[in-house]
């Protein structure tokens, strides 16, 4: 049927064909015009109709159906695709694709500026780079605070952030976190009331949006980072689908929310290993390896401080969010020995048995010995640990033989002088529940007592470790310190030290009395000390502080207070001594501390501990399994 209906059309088209072949070849006004077919030459009569596709169709401009918007006009596509809008030459795109001319650049710095929402007034800070105009789009860092009282987004690191910002060219956006009153206060924290971390997951992407019809925003380069209780709403960025964010950021913490980590940027971490922060940021690490989160998208950057936020972080950050890059592991200088070590796990104490045996303890619970011709090797430790996967902080070893590894929690016992090793139970707060434990980073053994300090609790023992009791070690500004170290001397003093340039010395390690500090000194946290004689010390913490004292730690003054990396550890055999720390650093001293001489090893690895093999050799250990001999006899 079909072929006899197709047979039919034609010899009917043929008839017409035929009888009216004159008359439309005469007819020519058919041809040409609105819907007819084109003229020869593919033409059409007037000026309004065009040829397409062999009909004549009206010239109909198609941007005359499109509305831009301001600042905007339509193109059409040079290819037949359906034309678009455009900015203008002197507009660019925000990202939900309107155009905008961007905000006057008379001002670059804007403080406590209102941003509303459905809930409440919000707040923030930004800063603008002088170079910037709005004819270049430019990446965004969102800088999200830690816990503070007024104005925290001001808080933490804004003079080394702003600085940054200016030699990188990103505009820094510091946003305020809610609040609620505890006491007396007004405390500024992202989790600070129920529903918070959400809230403030689209209060920071409204108030980015908003930001971008501004000023000229990157949407490929937008980034996110956040300190403290900031690291947990950086991380709700992360686990967000729809985020506008590809490059995250935690300095002093990590994450305790749900939700599903998926690759979406590069993560950059820097939590130290006297921070009491870092259980957050081994969570971090974990979520992030069982979601197989591209090992070229992390980097971790190791220093041994405590809670701190510290500018140089910025500028390295940055990089790496933005482009991937890391920094240069730098070169061994020629002066410096590498000695052969079993693994690369980071090392973060030494210690020193009674018949001279060299221990080491670090990450992952472990814990090293050293033989005298300087072959290294794993001891194994008996029992449970408290905490999988946590770090010793600090080893100390009794006249009496027991020898006691602690950190994060951990604490673990050897009663031969550091030969065999077991878990201990942790040691129990006294007078709070701020952890359910306590979080102790610094150990010493001497006069019969074991004393530990750490994050607001102390702890002492007279029986090597067995029981403890409470120690306080109390501040000049009231309330327990933050403790990082705690020392001895051959005499018997002990000294600890800490944040809010916390020193305290105790004659004889139960009662401390806080020590008289120079105002000048620069440094926010001491991180060790070194007795150089019998009522001489040293003392190292961050920004290159190296302050001694000549009346038995009463008072200390500077040594060495004109900046510099920070520095963790410090080693003297009679009035040599070796300062080490950030970034490869490293100082000697030949006068007792007067005088100190840069012999930085050239890498740019953490150099956590030093001691003194002989009078001219230091034993020096750090990040990635790093063990390293200074000779300074070797000129």
């Amino acid at each position: 049927m079909h072929y006899t209906l197709t047979i039919t059309l034609f010899l009917l088209l043929s008839v017409v064909s035929c009888t009216d072949s004159t008359d439309r070849t005469n007819n020519t006004s058919q041809l040409g015009g609105p819907g007819e077919p084109c003229l020869p030459e593919e033409t059409c009569d007037g000026t309004d109709l065009v040829c397409i596709g062999g009909v004549c169709e009206r010239d109909v401009d198609p941007c005359d159906v499109l509305e831009c918007g301001d600042n905007a006009h339509c193109e059409p596509s040079p290819f037949g695709e359906e034309p678009a809008c455009v900015c203008d030459a002197e507009a660019f795109a925000a990202l939900d694709g309107t155009c905008h001319t961007g905000a006057p650049l008379d001002q670059r710095q804007f403080f406590n500026v209102t941003f509303p929402t459905p809930l409440e007034d919000r707040y923030y800070y930004l800063y603008i780079p002088e170079d910037y105009e709005h004819s270049t789009p430019v990446p965004l860092l969102v800088d999200l605070h830690g816990t503070a009282t007024d104005s925290p987004e001001l808080a933490y690191g804004l003079e080394d952030a702003r600085a940054s910002a200016s030699r990188k060219g990103y505009i820094l956006l510091r946003p305020r976190s809610r609040s609620s009153q505890e006491d007396s206060y007004t405390i500024y924290r992202w989790d600070q009331n129920p529903g918070d971390t959400d809230e403030n997951n689209r209060f920071i992407h409204d108030l980015v949006n908003t930001l971008s019809t501004n000023y000229h925003l990157d949407p490929g380069r937008l980034y996110i980072m956040g300190f403290s209780s900031g690291t947990n709403q950086t991380a709700r960025a992360l686990v967000t689908p729809e985020t506008v964010f590809s490059g995250f950021g935690f300095l002093g913490g990590g994450l305790w929310l749900s939700g599903q980590i998926t690759y979406k940027g590069n993560l950059y971490m820097a939590t130290g290993f006297r921070d009491y922060m870092r259980p957050y940021h081994y969570n971090l690490m974990a979520r992030a390896l069982w979601a197989n989160y591209p090992q070229s998208a992390m980097f971790n950057r190791e220093f041994d401080g405590g809670h701190e936020l510290y500018g140089f972080l910025y500028d390295e950050l940055f990089d790496f969010l933005d482009t991937g890059l890391a920094p240069d592991p730098g070169q061994l200088d020629v002066q410096w020995h590498r000695e052969s070590f079993p693994d690369t796990t980071t090392l973060l104490t030494l210690g020193r048995t009674t018949d001279g045996t060299v221990l080491a303890g670090g990450a992952q619970n472990s814990l090293y010995r050293r033989s005298a011709d300087g072959a290294w090797q794993s001891l194994d430790i008996d029992g449970v640990p408290a905490f999988e996967e946590r770090a010793f902080t600090d080893i100390c070893v009794s006249e009496e033989g027991p020898a006691l590894a602690l950190g994060e929690g951990q604490l673990a016992r050897s009663s031969d002088g550091g030969r065999t090793w077991s878990h201990q139970e942790r040691i129990g707060e006294t007078d709070s529940t701020m952890f359910g434990y306590q979080f102790l980073n610094g150990v010493t053994c001497g006069s019969g007592l074991v004393v530990a300090t750490g994050y607001w609790q102390g702890a002492s023992s007279n029986d090597g470790g067995v029981t403890w009791a409470d120690l306080a070690f109390p501040t000049s500004y009231g309330g327990r310190a933050q403790g990082a170290f705690v020392t001895t001397s051959s005499v018997g003093t002990f000294l600890a030290g800490g944040y809010y340039a916390w020193l305290a010395v105790s004659g004889d390690g139960t009662q401390f009395t806080p020590s008289t500090v120079d105002a000048q000194a620069p440094a926010h946290w001491y991180y060790d000390a070194a007795a150089i004689d019998a009522g001489r010390w040293a003392t190292v913490g961050d920004f290159g502080t190296i302050l001694l004292s000549d009346d038995d730690g009463a008072t200390f003054r500077c040594g060495r207070c004109d900046g510099g990396p920070s520095l963790y550890a410090v080693a003297f055999t009679g009035e040599r001594g070796l300062a080490v720390g950030h970034g490869g650093a490293a100082f000697l001293t030949e006068d007792g501390g007067e005088t100190w001489e840069d012999v930085s090893c050239g890498l740019d690895a953490m150099l956590s501990d030093v001691l003194w093999l002989t009078p001219q050799l230091a034993l020096v250990v750090g990040e990635g399994g790093t063990v390293l001999t200074l000779d300074v006899s070797t000129p």
